[in-house]
Parts: structure tokens; C-alpha cells; sequence
């Protein structure tokens, strides 16, 4: 008699209560993404991703302030639209589009490493970090960066545990995505790399040879921009220049704002890690039990990641340049929030659940509150320049800080070709050493000067040339300068007796 060998009730019902979980943490992700997408006003990056992306093909990947960033996110919105100028929701559609997946992402991630439980916690993490949704929100390539830094750890883990060609085809493709969404994914490769070395030791042929064929299929994929890196580095470098110096506190801050708080970055996950070492090396002592091989290596790959996608970046930026801020850590999130839900599924099967929802519960004002309030940025600025500036009596300067080519300074005012000025004149003030002739006629103007300023600092050339700043006066209260996130703007008085000349 034929055993039955299909599964039971029980089974069945466990299944489908975790894709019924799943996809309600998807839709809650998608929610908080899309909700206020528009609301928001673009800055100076947005406007980048803007201008590139209706630039005609060859130009927008030789214009020199982008060559940090690879093209495909330009790409995605050159097929999404052909409108010259559209809207700001549709602009960052593709990332929230990308943020959604992600959570998705990280869900197939943690279902491999730990199960179900474990897979539900790391999603609904994901899907109310409010870092992940903030960048998922903005007309950039990070939220695409992690989805395809996640589906490359997770392709590459099932790749060496379990060699098929499958998933070595999946991998070269997440990994192309994840390289031409960001240079900094070669960070999360190198982990890859080096936990692939570790495990294989002594492996068998296959576990070797389809893990390097898949790797060298998609370095071979990756090599045309490669090159385009290393002929324009010099370029790309100098769009870098901003970055601080890096420290360990700023580092530490970071990996707070990755996972869920301070509380989780210095104290759980450290006890987290420091817990899956002792069971790992002293297995069987008062009844815990010793993590299974592959589970070991789950928990070893996410170190190397956590420590190659969130250190790296401080090594990098003490022996290099200075790379170490958030957005470009972003993809050592998945690996700060999965593996003490790891941990904790050994030591009892719900407890991911309940890590994972105790820490939204403490996070929750934040992430509900997101979307709710929206600071007045670059277009409320022109709003007001609009409604009060005198265009007889008013201009408007740029401040252009150093900058060595003329693309830079064309980036800064890209600004007022999305959001135009209804009839005031609009010039430059350049805060560059040895610029005093070019500032000269925008200084000696006798009209009212509005100074629009994203970085720098115009009050000594305002002073050198006798002028003085003057306040605002709205709603009854008086401004020294106005404030429009990340820009401010200033106000120089007119020059005395100019009228009467």
C-alpha cells in the first residue's frame, strides 16, 4: 500500500498563515512608501537623478556630477516616462517600488536562514525601519541597492550549500542588478567571496566550480562599467569631496539608524553575535542546542556582510576616501536585523516574533508619525521667492561652492529648471577662493539680494563687499534667515540711498 504523501491539514494551514502574514507585512511596506509620495519637495540629488534621466543617453553617463552612481535607476525611469518634466511621485515611484521588494527580499533571506518566524520578524523590521522607508522615498538607487545586494547574499548562499545551476544564473542576475544599482555593492561581494573561501574548504568539485562560474559570469556582465569607473574616477572622486571624516562614534550612530535603535545595535546584536559564538563552540552545555551547519554558515555570512557593508565603509574611508554615511550602508540593515532574530529562533521557535515585536512597538511613534509632517524644501523656497520677492527691486544668487568644472555649478541650479521663477533674475555667487571679479556685480547690485544656499557659508562676502544681511518678517514673527529643507535662504538689504540714484 502507496503511503500518502501529501501534506497534512496542519501543514497546509501553517503554509498558508505565513503567506496570509507576508503578504499583509508587503502591503503595511507598501503603504508606508507610497503614502506622502509626492508631498515631499526634490533636492539637490533628486535633481541629479531628474536632469541625467531626460539628458540624451551618451551624455548622462559622462556628465561628470552622476558618474558616482551607475545608470540603472535612470534607466528605470527612462522607460517608466518620456515626460520631460514629471511629477515628483513619479520620479521616486521606482524606488518605493524597490523598498516593497525588498521586504520581500529579506523575508526569502530570512525563511532560508531561520524559517518562517524568523522570515515574518526580518520582514515586518524591514517594512518599519524608518531608514528603509526614508530612502525608499527618495529618486535614488539606494533601496534598489539593498534589494539587490539581499537577493545576491541569498542566491549565493543557496548556490554554495546547494550547487544548481538555477540559482547560479539567479545570482549572476541579482548580482549585475546590485553593481549597476551601486558601486558600493562590491562590498557585499567581497563578504560573499571570502565566506565562500571559508566554507568550501575541502567541499566537492561542484561546490566549487558553479559558485566561481557564476561569479565570473557576472564580473564578465559587469566589466564594460568597471572600466567606465576606473577611466573616470578622478571625476567620480570629486563628487565624493563632501563626506566627513569618518570616526567609530559616527560609525556606531550609523548602525543605530540601520537596525532598530540604539538599544538593539549596542546591546543586541553584540549579545546576539557573542550567543551564537558560545553555542556554536560549546554545544550541548545546560541544554542549548548546537546551531546545525548550515546554520552556522547562514550566521557566518551575515556577519562577513555586516561587517564588509558597515565597517568596510569606515576602512575604506580612513585608508581611501571618506565614504561613511548612511545611505551608503544601507544594505548591512538585513544582516543587523536577521541575525539576532537567528539567535533567538534557537533558543525558542517564537521568539523572532517576539524580538521583532517588542522593537516595533518601541519604534512605533516613529514610524507611524512618518509621512505625516513634511518640511517646506526647494519648492515651498521658490513659492515664497515667487509670492514676495519684487522682481524690480529683488534678485536671486545661487551660492556655487569651490568647484573645479562648469557641471558642477550646473548641478546646483538645476534647482530652478524643476521649479522656475516667475520673473526674477537669477545669478551666481561663488564661493571658491579668488572669485572676487565674478562676484563683483552681484555683490555691487544696489537691489535686494536673495541668496539661496545648500552648503557654504556667503556672510564673508557679504561682509568684504560692505553689505549686510537683513531679517525676515512673516506671520508676525522676525527670521534671520528661512529654512527649507536642506536649504536656507538669506536676505541681503538693499544698498542705502540706492533709490534716490
Amino acid at each position: 500500500m502507496q503511503r500518502d504523501s501529501r501534506p497534512s491539514p496542519r501543514v497546509v494551514w501553517r503554509g498558508r498563515l505565513y503567506l496570509a502574514g507576508l503578504v499583509l507585512i508587503v502591503f503595511t511596506g507598501a503603504l508606508l512608501r507610497l503614502r506622502g509620495l509626492g508631498a515631499r519637495s526634490l533636492w539637490l540629488d533628486e535633481f541629479c537623478t531628474w536632469h541625467v534621466s531626460r539628458m540624451p543617453l551618451g551624455a548622462s553617463l559622462r556628465w561628470p556630477p552622476e558618474l558616482s552612481k551607475p545608470p540603472l535607476y535612470q534607466f528605470c525611469l527612462r522607460l517608466l516616462t518620456p515626460d520631460p518634466r514629471p511629477p515628483e511621485w513619479l520620479l521616486r515611484l521606482p524606488a518605493a517600488a524597490f523598498g516593497t521588494l525588498v521586504i520581500a527580499a529579506g523575508a526569502w533571506l530570512g525563511r532560508i536562514c531561520g524559517g518562517r518566524r524568523t522570515a515574518l520578524a526580518l520582514a515586518a523590521l524591514l517594512a518599519a525601519n524608518p531608514l528603509q522607508f526614508d530612502y525608499s522615498q527618495e529618486a535614488r538607487s539606494y533601496s534598489l541597492l539593498v534589494l539587490g545586494c539581499a537577493l545576491s547574499i541569498t542566491c549565493w548562499y543557496r548556490l554554495v550549500m546547494q550547487p544548481s545551476r538555477r540559482f547560479a544564473v539567479l545570482y549572476a542576475a541579482a548580482t549585475v542588478m546590485a553593481i549597476h544599482a551601486h558601486y558600493l555593492a562590491t562590498l557585499t561581494i567581497t563578504a560573499e567571496v571570502a565566506w565562500w573561501l571559508i566554507v568550501s574548504r575541502g567541499g566537492s568539485r561542484r561546490q566549487w566550480m558553479l559558485p566561481a562560474v557564476a561569479l565570473g559570469a557576472a564580473g564578465a556582465l559587469c566589466t564594460p562599467i568597471v572600466i567606465h569607473v576606473l577611466w573616470r574616477r578622478a571625476s567620480m572622486f570629486e563628487g565624493l569631496a563632501w563626506i566627513p571624516a569618518a570616526t567609530w562614534s559616527g560609525a556606531a550612530r550609523i548602525l543605530a539608524k540601520l537596525s532598530c535603535g540604539r538599544a538593539w545595535a549596542y546591546i543586541v546584536l553584540p549579545v546576539s553575535m557573542a550567543l551564537w559564538a558560545w553555542m556554536s563552540w560549546r554545544p550541548r552545555r545546560r541544554g542549548v542546542p548546537a546551531p546545525s551547519s548550515a546554520r552556522n554558515a547562514a550566521a557566518a555570512l551575515l556577519v562577513l556582510w555586516l561587517l564588509s557593508a558597515w565597517l568596510g565603509l569606515l576602512m575604506i574611508s580612513w585608508v581611501a576616501n571618506p565614504l561613511l554615511i548612511a545611505r551608503y550602508a544601507l544594505p548591512a540593515a538585513v544582516p543587523a536585523m536577521l541575525l539576532p532574530l537567528l539567535v533567538a529562533a534557537r533558543l525558542h521557535r517564537h521568539a523572532p516574533l517576539i524580538l521583532a515585536g517588542v522593537f516595533l512597538m518601541i519604534t512605533a511613534p516613529e514610524w507611524l508619525r512618518h509621512g505625516a509632517e513634511v518640511s517646506p524644501g526647494f519648492r515651498e523656497l521658490v513659492q515664497y521667492l515667487n509670492e514676495h520677492a519684487d522682481p524690480e527691486s529683488s534678485m536671486v544668487a545661487i551660492l556655487i561652492e569651490n568647484v573645479t568644472h562648469p557641471d558642477w555649478a550646473d548641478m546646483q541650479r538645476l534647482g530652478f529648471d524643476y521649479y522656475p521663477l516667475q520673473r526674477l533674475p537669477v545669478c551666481d555667487l561663488y564661493l571658491a577662493a579668488g572669485a572676487v571679479e565674478r562676484n563683483r556685480p552681484v555683490l555691487a547690485d544696489p537691489r535686494t539680494l536673495y541668496i539661496v544656499v545648500f552648503l557654504g557659508d556667503p556672510l564673508p562676502l557679504i561682509q568684504a563687499a560692505g553689505r549686510r544681511t537683513s531679517a525676515f518678517r512673516l506671520d508676525g514673527q522676525t527670521y534671520s534667515q528661512l529654512l527649507f529643507t536642506p536649504y536656507r535662504l538669506l536676505q541681503v538689504a538693499p544698498i542705502a540711498g540706492a533709490d534716490e540714484q
